[in-house]
Order: C-alpha cells, then sequence, then structure tokens
C-alpha cells in the first residue's frame, strides 16, 4: 500500500486526528486603568469589547477621556496622559461692550460669579450677574448693554468668545470666534433682519466637558418641538387667535400646522459598538417614548425609526403603511431594533444614517407626485432627531447630507419653518460639539444641539419633555394620554354632539 495511502487511513481510524486546533481566544485587557481621584465601570469586565466609563465627583471632569474600549488585541484605547478627574471651570468672559464686568480672571471655577453694570445711557439686557455651574455653563443668557439706537439690539459677547463688527443697522452682520480648544454650538455669523432680530441661532462657546442638565432639555428642546407641535388656526383666523394666545417669551417661532398639513419625524439612533447594551436599551425606550408622546397629541404624525452603525438599518421606513400608527411603530422598535443588528460593522455613520433619510423623503415625494398631490407632499414638515454617543469616524462629514435634504425640500427663509435637525450627543469628551452643531438646525431664540453626560440623564431629561399636561402653550391640540383630564382631551370652546 501507498505510504500515502497508509497515512491516511491511519488518519481515519484515530480518533481525533481530524480534530481543528482550538481557537485562540482574544486577550483580557490590563486591570490598570484607574483614574486617580474618580472611579470606574466595565460594561463586560476586562474581555473584548468592554467599555470602561470614568467617573468623578461633582465638579470635576474625567480627562483625557471619559471612557475607554476593550480593543480585540487586549489593549484598551490608547491615552496620551494617565487618567485623573480635573476641575470644571467656565469660560472667561472676554469683551462687554458698553460696560464693565468683574471679577476679570483667565477661568472660573464652578460657584464663581460674574457682575455686569453698563456705562450712563445703556440699559442692561440679560442678567446682572452669571453663576459658573457644575456642568461649565454660565447660568442665565448672554447679557449686553443696549442704548435702543440701531435697528437690531446688542447681540452680547457670550463667554469664551470674541465678536467682529459692531454696527447693528439692517443688513449688517456680526461675526463670532471661540478661544482654542472651546467649540462654537449655535451661528457664527448673524445678519440684521428687517423684523430688528439677529438671524440664527445665539452662539456659545463650549468646552468637550461640558453638557446640559436635565432640566436644560427640557427647557430648551421641550420648548422648541412644542413649536413643531404648535397648532394654530388657518390664515383666516390668525388675527383672532393673536389677540387671545399669548406666546411665550421664549418661544422664538410657531410652527403652523393647518387642516391639511402634516409633520414627519425620523428618529436615528446610534447602534456602534461603544454604545453598551444598556445604553442601547435606553435609546429604544426613548425611541418609544417620544413616538408615546407626540402621538399623544391630535397632530397628524409619520414616524420612521432608523439604527445605524457602519450602515444604517431600517426599523420603519416614513413611507411604511404603518408609519403613522404610533402603537404599530413602537412594537416595530421592541422587536425590530436589536443589540447585535449591526455586527461587526459598528462604526458611527451618522453622514449614512442621514443619507437614508434623504432616501425616504425622496422616495415620498416620488410616490405623491405619482398620485397628483405634490402640492399636500410640500406642506409636510420635518422634523429629524438624531442620538449619538461620539464624533463620526467614518462615511464623512453629514454636513453634506444635510445640505441635499435642506435643498430637496427647498429649505429657504419661507420654508425655513419645514424643517428642524436635532442633535443629542450622549457622553462626555468622546462627544463632539463641533460635529453636533454641523448638523443641528440653527434658528432665532431656540438651540437644536444638545449634549448629556450619560444615557440614564437621556431617560430622565425625556420623562417630561413634551408632557402634554406640561405643554400649556399647545392651544387647540386634544391631549389623548391617559391622564389628561376632560378639559384636556377636549381643548375646544364649542362641542357639536
Amino acid at each position: 500500500m501507498a505510504p500515502s495511502l497508509c497515512a491516511l487511513l491511519l488518519l481515519a481510524l484515530c480518533p481525533g486526528a481530524w480534530a481543528l486546533p482550538p481557537e485562540e481566544t482574544a486577550p483580557p485587557c490590563g486591570q490598570d486603568v484607574a483614574i486617580r481621584n474618580g472611579t470606574f465601570t466595565l460594561s463586560d469586565g476586562y474581555r473584548p469589547g468592554s467599555l470602561l466609563t470614568y467617573a468623578c465627583p461633582p465638579g470635576f471632569y474625567p480627562y483625557p477621556l471619559g471612557s475607554r474600549l476593550c480593543q480585540e488585541n487586549g489593549r484598551w484605547t490608547p491615552l496620551r496622559t494617565q487618567p485623573l478627574c480635573r476641575e470644571i471651570r467656565c469660560p472667561t468672559q472676554l469683551a462687554f461692550e458698553n460696560g464693565a464686568f468683574q471679577p476679570r480672571r483667565a477661568s472660573y471655577p464652578v460657584g464663581s460669579v460674574l457682575t455686569f453694570e453698563c456705562l450712563d445711557g445703556y440699559t442692561l439686557r440679560g442678567p446682572a450677574q452669571r453663576v459658573c455651574q457644575g456642568n461649565g455653563r454660565w447660568d442665565g443668557g448672554t447679557p449686553a448693554c443696549d442704548d435702543g439706537a440701531e435697528h437690531c439690539p446688542n447681540p452680547g459677547v457670550p463667554a469664551g468668545m470674541t465678536k467682529s463688527g459692531s454696527r447693528y443697522r439692517l443688513g449688517e452682520r456680526v461675526s463670532y470666534r471661540c478661544q482654542r480648544e472651546l467649540a462654537l454650538v449655535g451661528s457664527a455669523q448673524r445678519v440684521c433682519t428687517e423684523a430688528g432680530e439677529w438671524s440664527g441661532a445665539e452662539p456659545s462657546c463650549r468646552a468637550p466637558f461640558s453638557y446640559d442638565r436635565v432640566e436644560d432639555i427640557g427647557a430648551e428642546f421641550g420648548a422648541s418641538f412644542s413649536n413643531v407641535l404648535g397648532l394654530a388656526s388657518s390664515s383666516a383666523s390668525s388675527s383672532l387667535n393673536a389677540s387671545i394666545i399669548k406666546t411665550p417669551t421664549f418661544l422664538g417661532r410657531r410652527l403652523i400646522l393647518s387642516d391639511d398639513s402634516f409633520l414627519n419625524v425620523y428618529l436615528l439612533v446610534d447602534s456602534s459598538k461603544s454604545v453598551t447594551r444598556e445604553s442601547f436599551q435606553i435609546f429604544k425606550e426613548w425611541v418609544e417614548n417620544i413616538v408615546d408622546r407626540i402621538a399623544s397629541f391630535e397632530v397628524g404624525a409619520s414616524f420612521a425609526v432608523i439604527s445605524y452603525a457602519t450602515k444604517p438599518k431600517k426599523i420603519v421606513s416614513i413611507y411604511d403603511p404603518e408609519a403613522a400608527d404610533a402603537d404599530a411603530v413602537i412594537r416595530k422598535t421592541k422587536t425590530g431594533m436589536n443589540f447585535q443588528d449591526h455586527g461587526n460593522g459598528t462604526g458611527t455613520n451618522i453622514r449614512a444614517a442621514l443619507l437614508e433619510v434623504y432616501n425616504m423623503i425622496l422616495f415620498q415625494q416620488v410616490s405623491f407626485d405619482r398620485g397628483g398631490r405634490l402640492d399636500a407632499w410640500k406642506k409636510i414638515r420635518h422634523a429629524i432627531i438624531v442620538l449619538t454617543d461620539g464624533k463620526y469616524n467614518m462615511g464623512g462629514s453629514p454636513k453634506d447630507a444635510v445640505a441635499k435634504i435642506e435643498e430637496f425640500l427647498e429649505i429657504k427663509p419661507n420654508r425655513k419653518d419645514y424643517l428642524d435637525i436635532y442633535a443629542f450627543g450622549i457622553g462626555t469628551q468622546e462627544v463632539d460639539w463641533e460635529g453636533l452643531n454641523e448638523i443641528a438646525s440653527k434658528k432665532e431664540g431656540e438651540r437644536h444641539a444638545f449634549k448629556l453626560d450619560s444615557s440614564q440623564n437621556l431617560k430622565a431629561a425625556f420623562e417630561d419633555v413634551l408632557d402634554p399636561k406640561n405643554s400649556r402653550d399647545l392651544c387647540g391640540l386634544g391631549n389623548d394620554s391617559l391622564s389628561a383630564t376632560h378639559q384636556q382631551k377636549n381643548p375646544w370652546h364649542v362641542v357639536i354632539k
């Protein structure tokens, strides 16, 4: 018998001869990860894929990173220096036109108080005192000294920022720039409009460690999105409404949904590798909560739900038959949105997720056009809410996707209320303020870019956001929530039986 044949026969007769060598187990990451003066938690021990999250006492933040990932090679995300808890400080006030402020410092620790006063002949607009809060932000708005002599009021100089342009006549521009290492959130350039107001959103300078408090989300996002839900009568009765409804001063606008208009809501949820199982579950509950809250009001709305990592996954498309059925959308989210959906494709590609929204809008427009309902489609308002736990790391900048959506929807000054894009970052230094600001809408009197320090605080922030009992400014909207009174469910002066 040939030697090679004998060898094969022996292999066949020997138990375990064909067994494959055991798979190599990925090495665990090291345990030397402590942070000075702080603590840390692990999502899955020291195994590859585990997320390490640092925590510091109030008034401090983890430096240089708030979290680290255990990589497949058994190494944690590298740091440029040993981790420690640093003191949170608020940005310095660089300038204050036509007035004075004190004390003057390079930076201000939590609890510091800034005091402002104006020169003779000028009136102070905004707070006379501001306090540095524990999240690295000054409380109150931007103070300014104004004499009322120009078409627009003095827009002020926010902390950490310089302003160019000191004429406030119609059509004049002012430009803003932040100090090094601070990110500008809002509009870098504003124009004095015919209405005597400044275009765009008031800018602010944000440090990488600064974040929004739970109550900030309720006040600022709640007010802005209430406008999206705001229902006013048709133009024929708008003058009557104006005489009996006082719009709260913190609301910059009211988005009008007439009887034949509609609202599309697109919810984009980050499912990249840095999202823990616990955070992912909170994100799912956030989607369900938002859908349920919006559906509590008698506003015609359809929903799209997209999870994204390297590629987007459609859970519900805006043109699906069940997209207008909140209960069906919630059911599909519960069953169709899962932690392991994206497998090994776990990058953060916000651009691809926004392009998926663009494709949905395009498809819906074509469908309406073929049905001879193009005028009806043009009355649809669109609200996009992006949830992310970090900056995009693939697919390129999402700015061009936003530009495509704006161009297709013809978002011009007379149609700016037909699109609102909100960006929520969840985390600490890993969340890029500039990246959030790139995609967020910029509208007068409102803010569309937000950052929370944890997914738990996202959950807490949205417990009361859009709660119908807190939305007194939504005149004429029926509240169908379980806790609503008979009057809240039927907020009209006439009932026809």
